[in-house]
């Protein structure tokens, strides 16, 4: 690890447990183990820091999304994929991405960040917010317009139906994070809030879809 990647990690861990404001650059630069000055050489503030944690963050969502092979359906109609995948390969790339989310050395401490100073830092609240409530939001609003148009789901309120999807997951979330010792727990209540979402929405009569595969298991 070169000693900007050190940086990066050590005022991550502060961050994570102390938020942002709580943090100095003289206390990051002790943690590394090096001078304030030999700091300044890497990044010019302690908002610099953040910045490259944010991007470095967005790198491993998208490596994640890459990984899982799942579409964009802001840029793509993507009811076909979806309308494709059995309950259970829902459930289990809806419980890799939880776990990754919940787990990954960056994304997770990023959360605690954002968690920590979402009431006292405006500009961190806003971010908190498009990154994991508007943003995530929107993405569901999407694939669920795209399966009542195809008749893969009965028509409804895609923003409700994003409501209903993704509120579980983020409580979820939010519950193991206080609780770790409850993640399996978390994570059964996952998939059964995953099955039961598409029992309830998938259109029997429309383009095959989890639901249909459901009623075979």
């Amino acid at each position: 690890m070169t000693t900007r990647e050190r940086i990066i990690d050590e005022a991550l861990t502060l961050f994570s447990q102390r938020g942002f404001e709580g943090v100095t650059v003289k206390e990051i630069a002790q943690a590394v183990g090096i001078k304030d000055s030999s700091l300044y050489k890497h990044f010019p503030s302690k908002q610099a820091i953040f910045g490259e944690i944010i991007d470095q963050m967005e790198i491993r969502l998208n490596q994640m999304h890459a990984v899982l092979q799942v579409p964009d359906a802001r840029r793509q109609d993507v009811s076909n994929f979806f309308s494709r995948q059995s309950s259970q390969s829902m459930a289990e790339m809806v419980e890799q991405m939880f776990i990754f989310y919940l787990r990954d050395p960056i994304v997770g401490r990023i959360r605690r960040l954002f968690t920590i100073e979402q009431f006292g830092n405006s500009t961190i609240a806003q971010q908190y917010g498009s990154l994991f409530i508007e943003s995530a939001l929107d993405y569901h609003v999407q694939v669920f317009s795209q399966m009542i148009a195809s008749g893969a789901f009965l028509a409804g309120d895609p923003n409700l139906m994003a409501l209903q999807f993704y509120s579980p997951i983020f409580l979820l979330l939010s519950k193991v994070d206080l609780h770790p010792e409850t993640e399996n727990e978390a994570i059964l209540l996952l998939n059964q809030h995953v099955m039961d979402f598409g029992t309830r929405h998938g259109n029997r009569e429309g383009a095959p879809t989890v639901s249909s595969e459901m009623e075979n298991i």
